[in-house]
C-alpha cells in the first residue's frame, strides 16, 4: 500500500509539473508588459521566469505619478530622464520610504525613485533598454497601495487599458472586483502573501474573470 501511494503521489506531482510547464510555455510565448508603481512587477517577472518587458523595474513612483505615466505611456517614454540632484525626502517618506540614498530621476513632471540602483547612469541605462521592449498589445497594470485614497483608486480605473488590478490591505478601498485584498498585519506589502491573493497566471493568460 505504501508503494502504491508513493507511485500515485509521484504521478500526481508529475501531472502538476506538466500542467505548470504548459501554462508557463503559453505565458512565455506572449510575455506581458507589467507596468507597476513599485517592485511588484519584478517579483512577478521572477515568479514566472520572464524577461523584463517593462521599464518599471526596481523603482518606485507615487500613485499619482504612476497614474499619469500609465495614462500617457508613449509620451513619457519618448522623453529622456534627467537626474534630480537634491530630491525631496519628505515626498519619498510619504510613500513609506526613509532616507534617499539612491538615484532619483525626473521624467517631465514625474519623479522616479530608482531605489535599487547604485547610480543614475546605470538606472537610466536600464530604463532606456527596457522601455523599448514594451508590448503595447499586452499591457497589465499593477498598483500596490502605497497610501492611496479612494479618489486615486477611482482615477486608476479610468486608465484606458483593460487589464488593471489594485492590491490593498484597506477594505475601504475595495471599490470593484479588480481590487484585491491582501492581508494587513502591519507588515510591509512585499512581506505579505500578496502573490497568493490573486491568480496572476490566469490573468496574464487572459483567463481571469
Amino acid at each position: 500500500k505504501m508503494l502504491i501511494r508513493r507511485i500515485f503521489r509521484k504521478i500526481k506531482n508529475l501531472g502538476k509539473l506538466a500542467i505548470k510547464s504548459i501554462s508557463y510555455h503559453k505565458l512565455h510565448k506572449n510575455i506581458p508588459s507589467i507596468i507597476s508603481n513599485n517592485c511588484s512587477g519584478v517579483f512577478l517577472y521572477k515568479e514566472f521566469g520572464c524577461k523584463y518587458l517593462s521599464p518599471t523595474i526596481n523603482l518606485q513612483l507615487s500613485p499619482s505619478d504612476y497614474i499619469k505615466f500609465c495614462k500617457n505611456l508613449e509620451h513619457y517614454l519618448s522623453i529622456e530622464i534627467e537626474e534630480i540632484k537634491n530630491p525631496d525626502n519628505k515626498a519619498f517618506k510619504a510613500l513609506g520610504g526613509s532616507k534617499i540614498n539612491f538615484p532619483v530621476g525626473k521624467l517631465d513632471d514625474l519623479t522616479i525613485y530608482f531605489q535599487h540602483y547604485k547610480d543614475f547612469k546605470s538606472a537610466e541605462s536600464k530604463w532606456e533598454e527596457r522601455k523599448v521592449r514594451i508590448n503595447y498589445d499586452n499591457i497589465f497594470l499593477v498598483l500596490i497601495d502605497t497610501f492611496c485614497d479612494e479618489d486615486t483608486v477611482k482615477d486608476f480605473f479610468t486608465i484606458p487599458y483593460k487589464n488593471k488590478i489594485f492590491m490593498t490591505g484597506n477594505k475601504g478601498l475595495l471599490i470593484n472586483n479588480n481590487c484585491i485584498l491582501i492581508n494587513n498585519d502591519n507588515q510591509l506589502w512585499f512581506e505579505r502573501d500578496w502573490l497568493k491573493r490573486f491568480n496572476f497566471k490566469k490573468w496574464f493568460l487572459n483567463k481571469h474573470g
